[in-house]
């Protein structure tokens, strides 16, 4: 008997709740809050929402940026290209995160290693 004891209690614990209480129909269960996005204007019947008008803005604004800062490019750094070379430099492969990324996935370089059958592991392999 002690040993079923367990096996009882969890078994009790998982069916008594639902036959005590009341059953719920399957509109309790599905029920869920959609939030569209507002609608700006349509466009070719294309319907511009505010999150997609703001999604255009962002990528003109990083692709002028790109554009700027690398039309004169100098040896010494200045301006814009100063602050892109800061920003690849803190996201390139001499970064010390990186280093300890590519180092970890050596250690673990079993032929079961899920990282290095992903997609993250040729990556970083050409960033050294």
């Amino acid at each position: 008997m002690k040993r079923w004891l367990p096996i009882i209690i969890i078994l009790a614990i998982l069916l008594v709740p639902g036959i005590l209480l009341p059953r719920f129909g399957t509109g309790a269960v599905t029920a869920s809050v959609s939030v569209r996005p507002e609608v700006l204007f349509t466009l070719g019947g294309l319907e511009i929402s505010n999150t997609l008008l703001t999604s255009w803005i962002v990528v003109l604004v990083l692709v002028l940026f790109a554009f700027f800062s690398t039309r004169n490019m100098r040896l010494i750094p200045t301006g814009l290209q100063n602050v892109m070379e800061m920003i690849i430099e803190a996201l390139g492969p001499d970064n010390l995160e990186w280093q300890q990324i590519a180092k970890l996935l050596d250690d673990y370089s079993g032929e079961a290693s899920f990282m290095k059958q992903g997609a993250l592991y040729p990556v970083l392999r050409q960033l050294e």
